[in-house]
């Protein structure tokens, strides 16, 4: 009868969990509710998982919601169920799974915690379920009342090459099509995020259209506004969301659209008094998130990554030459 209880208590987490996706997904059906409830939205990425929790631990056997380790990892066992299901009913792709995890989990334990304090000390089950299963809701007309802005972030990566400042502009100019031996992989690239595979340029110069390709069909067009050779590169961005593929990204990070975009790139080849140079490379990218603090974390480092990548195949072609 105990363990039955603890199924009963994950299997409320569940489908309460299930239920608040369907409902804040809602907006993707009926435009009408775009901008009520949405998935990309505070009340359902940071309250849910709270809610989950706290149903988790308050529907569980009294002797169990006051234990400790039982108020902190029971809810993740709701929780990862939750983000499963949603995963194999194709909700959510890998890329937006991994990145919200760590704070579903995080506030997943919040909301067992709180729970498990409250009904231990001064019973009310009832209340904290009902407290639990709306507060989402509530939180909705605030959070639209307190949406953020857009926010621009700088990303800028370095590395030392040992070639002339002629060789590395030929490499970065134009990138003839990246072998397979010469992608580098990386935790990002088996998440889905797709690998660079060439840059073409159509003519030198200012106003010349730098295509950059990368996997899955995904083009950027950049607009070269700087052109100082063989020291300064930089081109505006631009990508159509339609031309990506719908499998390409998943709906919540897609390049182009209302949550990230990409907007400008610059390579800068400095000269050291030893030898080589410094290649930096230095992007702007948008973020349009009620949560951009935490974002910015993963757009930042995905950023970092694709540009490790890049500046990685121009060093070692550079210096081959």
């Amino acid at each position: 009868m105990k363990h039955r209880g603890h199924y009963v208590a994950v299997g409320v987490g569940l489908f309460y969990g299930l239920a608040c996706r369907l409902i804040f997904g809602l907006n993707s059906s009926f435009p009408v509710l775009d901008g009520v409830f949405t998935v990309m939205s505070f009340a359902f990425l940071f309250f849910v998982p709270l809610a989950i929790g706290g149903l988790t631990v308050a529907f569980a056997p009294r002797e169990s919601s006051r234990r400790w380790p039982y108020r902190i990892f029971m809810p993740w066992v709701s929780s990862l169920l939750m983000v499963l299901a949603a995963g194999v009913l194709a909700w959510e792709g890998l890329i937006c799974i991994v990145f919200a995890l760590p704070i579903i989990l995080v506030l997943a334990s919040l909301g067992g915690i709180v729970a498990g304090l409250i009904v231990g000390r001064a019973g009310h089950r009832g209340l904290v379920l009902a407290g639990f299963a709306f507060l989402p809701f509530l939180v909705v007309p605030a959070e639209r009342q307190a949406a953020e802005g857009p926010q621009d972030r700088i990303v800028q990566t370095t590395i030392g090459i040992q070639a002339d400042p002629e060789n590395v502009w030929r490499e970065i100019v134009r990138v003839p099509e990246i072998r397979v031996d010469e992608r580098r992989s990386s935790f990002f690239h088996f998440i889905g995020i797709p690998k660079p595979i060439e840059a073409v340029l159509s003519y030198d110069g200012v106003g010349g259209i730098r295509e950059a390709r990368f996997e899955k069909g995904i083009v950027f067009r950049e607009k070269v506004k700087e052109w100082e050779p063989p020291r300064v590169l930089g081109f505006d961005i631009r990508v159509d969301p339609a031309s990506i593929p719908p499998d390409a990204l998943d709906e919540h990070v897609r390049v182009g659209d209302r949550h990230f975009d990409v907007l400008y790139g610059r390579f800068e080849i400095e000269p050291r008094p030893e030898g080589g140079v410094v290649l930096r490379l230095d992007s702007r990218h948008r973020i349009t998130t009620p949560f951009n603090w935490y974002s910015a974390f993963w757009s930042d480092w995905v950023m970092r990554d694709i540009q490790e990548t890049i500046c990685q195949v121009i060093k070692t072609r550079s210096e081959r030459l």
